[in-house]
């Protein structure tokens, strides 16, 4: 794995490669796995070697340029290596660097009247931020971008140009995150001379740590989505809650611990918090749920009572009558048997009276 090449036409393998840029890399710490987003990124940008507009063909070539811009070269007046240059620039550093694009796309311009250094100072330093009080002085700490992915339906979209990282595409409700995480703690532990401000590189990581905490559900979302940065934890820095820490990316952070505070989209917004700030509009929601359940159950229990109300009633009418119809049948059968008997001479004078009853009452009917 370690003599694996970053391109078939190279000689360079991925190891001696990832040595040029960071020079004090010992091999044994070389983990090809965690390099596969990186040098996923870097075959993509070497395929402008060659080409017409550029004066580097290799990628020897292209390594002695960075060589050079660690020494601290500038500009060149010539077009063709002017853009090798910044291709370097862009290999070496987590920044995309072209003075050929416009700058609100994300790209660094490098003027032939600055160093390389001077530029990325210029971008990167961030304007004196007060700091923060009370509530808003620090990041709640169930605070995650799979969170605000799962409960406000965001997503992410990965960058290898630090220059964009934390941007919000509030029309596609996407944030912009930086995934080459390897390069950054390379450039902290084993690079010499890099041009950007090491706080930069500390708070950038910082931030990493603050979107994706080392927890198991964090790191099934990075392996679902195959981002391999979770391996390399927190790369030496603690989570940092505090926003005074932040300063470059100070707004973007605040903007998205803002979003918190908003009531997620849909069905969502009917489920507890983690830190169970919304609970008491959980709490009323789900009662008045309840309450309105019960009520509901209770009128269709009270109108199925009244339904078998009235069929028993309905019930106890039908049985009456029918007792009613029984018994005139039971007494006309009695009447019968008594007529049969006083046919009988011998028993009519023995029941003269009954007898006489039942003759009037049979002449009466006549």
């Amino acid at each position: 794995m370690l003599e694996e090449k970053v391109i078939p036409e190279s000689d360079i393998t991925k190891l001696e490669f990832s040595q040029k840029l960071w020079p004090d890399l010992p091999a044994y710490y070389f983990r090809p796995d965690q390099y596969a987003d990186f040098f996923r990124d870097v075959v993509r940008q070497l395929g402008a070697l060659g080409k017409e507009a550029y004066s580097a063909s290799t990628i020897e070539e292209l390594l002695k340029l960075v060589d050079r811009l660690r020494g601290g070269a500038g500009q060149s007046e010539v077009i063709e290596i002017s853009r090798s240059l910044e291709l370097a620039a862009t290999i070496w550093l987590p920044a995309s660097i072209d003075s050929t694009e416009e700058p609100g796309l994300g790209y660094l311009q490098w003027p032939r009247n600055k160093t390389l250094a001077q530029c990325m100072e210029d971008f990167f330093a961030g304007d004196p931020i007060e700091p923060p009080r009370g509530k808003q002085s620090r990041v709640p700490s169930s605070f995650s971008l799979p969170y605000l992915c799962s409960r406000y339906q965001f997503s992410i979209k990965w960058t290898d140009n630090l220059a964009r990282h934390l941007e919000i595409d509030w029309r596609n409700d996407e944030i912009i995150v930086y995934e080459h995480l390897i390069s950054l703690r390379n450039h902290l532990r084993y690079s010499t001379h890099c041009p950007i401000p090491k706080g930069i590189l500390e708070e950038a990581i910082d931030t990493i740590n603050l979107l994706f905490p080392q927890t198991r559900e964090v790191r099934r979302f990075l392996e679902r989505r195959g981002i391999s940065f979770a391996a390399l934890g927190p790369c030496g820095r603690k989570r940092q809650l505090d926003l005074a820490a932040y300063r470059f990316w100070h707004g973007n952070i605040v903007e998205l611990v803002e979003i918190l505070g908003e009531r997620p989209p849909g069905w969502r917004q009917l489920w507890l918090d983690r830190d169970r700030r919304n609970f008491l509009a959980w709490a009323t929601f789900w009662m008045a749920l309840l309450v309105a359940v019960l009520t509901v159950v209770s009128i269709v229990f009270g109108v199925v009572s009244t339904v078998y109300g009235v069929k028993s009633y309905q019930l106890g009418v039908d049985s009456y009558s029918l007792g009613v119809e029984s018994l005139e049948m039971a007494i006309a059968q009695l009447e019968l048997a008594v007529a049969e008997l006083c046919g009988n001479e011998e028993i009519a004078a023995k029941v003269p009276d009954h007898c006489a009853i039942l003759q009037k009452k049979h002449e009466g009917l006549s």
